[in-house]
């Protein structure tokens, strides 16, 4: 069976190329498979597999949406059919919208329905487009792939006529793949000049994911004479967001409440320096108000590392070990979940805890693996027969 893999890379999406570097490693390694980088030039950084690189090809949602309202839905991926023809490619993945006229089966992939469940965040055009969207892959497209049962569930709410074309397949984290050798570096809590003992926030800053909570919460356990150092990672943009407004709120919140010293901002940094703070923390905290299959939340696992995350039932599913759960709009509640459970917390790495979570991980990695390939072969089936109809 021979994947076209559509490059999710994008310096605004930085989950995006984590996603698809999973995906060609993952499915690289079945048997009877041969993978394809379908790309527009972005880098991966995966070895071994090989690439068509298609000038008009597009690597994000938020390009998707560009080019398709520019062009009326009107066959934008002209390049893309011929490739797959020429290249006798049996199905491509993972898809953000349908794709009319691709000579071979679809799997597209919808993350999550952040719109439906937390529409605040999004304007009224936003809302409908996404949800044209959905409604189009489910009719046009021979699977749509889930990476958590909560997003399944809320699909085949939505669109039942559809809900036999959907599966719900969890990913692992990368770890999985690459693995982390030796003792835990900490030169790169040192060059951020970063106690030894804080708490992890490694989310990009976008509208949804409620940094303010953690500050809010820092500031109550200040007052109570309990004194949390938090470190925030993640590109600091929101293509919902282009003058930075929710930003610059944190920003302006973390020096309203006098914290300065206790919140190190770092914005974007190297997977590898990320690797090395997941490492070094005692805690990670995922406070956001709406999450799909959190890639962040994976990783901690993957390294055994303590939880709090915010009451949704995608973090229940995802993550149900946490320390605890708390509503992402009632700081006071992440604060006193915080107070119990931070003197018993331990500064730095844990190898014995990352040793069972990574061996966990690649269990989960199999499995994966296995069933996203079971799931492309049902999607090339599904496509033939209605071919051959």
């Amino acid at each position: 069976m021979h994947l076209g893999l559509l490059n999710l890379s994008d310096p605004l999406w930085t989950a995006g190329q984590t996603f698809t570097g999973l995906l060609a490693n993952v499915l690289g390694s079945a048997p009877d498979v041969r993978v394809t980088l379908l790309t527009d030039g972005q880098k991966t950084g995966v070895p071994g597999v090989a690439s068509i690189n298609l000038e008009t090809m597009v690597p994000s949602q938020q390009l998707v949406d560009k080019i398709r309202r520019r062009l009326g839905y009107a066959r934008p991926f002209n390049q893309l059919e011929e490739a797959v023809r020429q290249n006798e490619i049996d199905v491509v993945l993972p898809a953000f919208d349908s794709m009319p006229g691709i000579p071979a089966a679809v799997v597209a992939w919808i993350p999550d329905f952040q719109h439906h469940h937390a529409g605040d965040f999004f304007s009224a055009d936003d809302i409908r487009w996404r949800n044209d969207v959905a409604g189009r892959v489910g009719r046009d497209c021979n699977r749509v792939l889930f990476s958590s049962q909560d997003a399944e569930s809320t699909f085949q709410n939505l669109y039942p006529q559809y809900a036999n074309r959907s599966a719900a397949i969890p990913f692992p984290s990368s770890l999985a793949v690459s693995g982390v050798s030796g003792p835990a570096d900490e030169a790169t809590r040192k060059k951020y000049h970063i106690p030894e003992k804080f708490v992890f926030v490694p989310n990009q800053f976008w509208k949804h994911k409620n940094h303010s909570a953690v500050v809010h919460a820092l500031r109550i356990l200040r007052d109570q004479g309990i004194n949390v150092h938090c470190v925030f990672t993640g590109l600091p943009y929101d293509s919902r967001d282009p003058q930075n407004g929710y930003l610059s709120r944190v920003l302006q919140q973390i020096c309203e409440e006098n914290l300065t010293g206790s919140i190190s901002v770092l914005g974007f940094i190297s997977r590898k320096e990320l690797i090395d703070l997941f490492r070094t923390a005692a805690l990670v905290i995922q406070p956001s108000l709406s999450e799909g299959w959190s890639t962040s939340v994976q990783d901690a696992l993957a390294l055994g590392k303590p939880l709090i995350c915010s009451d949704l039932p995608v973090h229940r599913e995802q993550a149900p070990e946490s320390l605890g759960f708390f509503e992402g709009n009632d700081p006071a509640a992440l604060a006193d979940l915080l107070a119990k459970r931070w003197p018993d917390l331990q500064a730095g790495p844990d190898s014995a805890a990352e040793e069972v979570g990574i061996a966990r991980e690649r269990k989960r990695l199999k499995r994966y693996r296995d069933s996203m390939v079971r799931l492309c072969t049902e999607a090339m089936e599904s496509y033939r027969a209605c071919s051959k109809g």
